[in-house]
């Protein structure tokens, strides 16, 4: 017998786990504080990989932890929000996942997003993600928002 393992499939699924944080729907008063912990995790694990890719990442995961927090949990100390980043130095891709309680959406995102851009700019949160990430996608109806970005390597 000859076993072959899929090593495309080993590459996509190596990723490691960077930040794991949980916060309440009234700490989006803290989001500076919030992305400084963001920061030093990034630093202390990717500083090399992530270089100047760092503000990117950062900018990414405060406009959405922000949208997570004031209208996924209302703002609300008794609802929760959770943010998850990952890197898979391999493949050179850092993974983020942030998850809200909230009740979702029903729009399509990418109209949504066209739509934004074209207003003043106070809710081009989207937007941004949009523009700084090689990809992303929405699941849950809206309550969970996955994006990557390519590292510097």
């Amino acid at each position: 017998m000859h076993y072959q393992i899929d090593q495309e499939s080993d590459l996509e699924n190596s990723y490691q786990l960077i930040i794991f944080e949980q916060y309440s729907g009234d700490e989006f008063q803290d989001i500076d504080r919030l992305q400084g912990i963001w920061r030093r995790s990034l630093q202390f694990s990717l500083s090399e990989e992530l270089g100047d890719k760092i503000n990117d990442v950062l900018l990414c995961c405060r406009e959405a932890v922000l949208n997570a927090l004031v209208y996924g949990c209302d703002k609300s100390p008794k609802k929760t929000c959770t943010i998850q980043v990952t890197a898979n130095q391999k493949l050179g891709r850092i993974r983020v996942r942030i998850d809200d309680p909230g009740h979702g959406h029903g729009f399509d995102i990418t109209e949504r997003v066209e739509k934004m851009k074209a207003l003043d700019g106070s809710h081009l949160g989207l937007a941004i993600i949009d523009n700084l990430c090689d990809k992303y996608s929405i699941e849950n109806d809206g309550t969970s928002l996955i994006f990557e970005l390519a590292m510097n390597n």
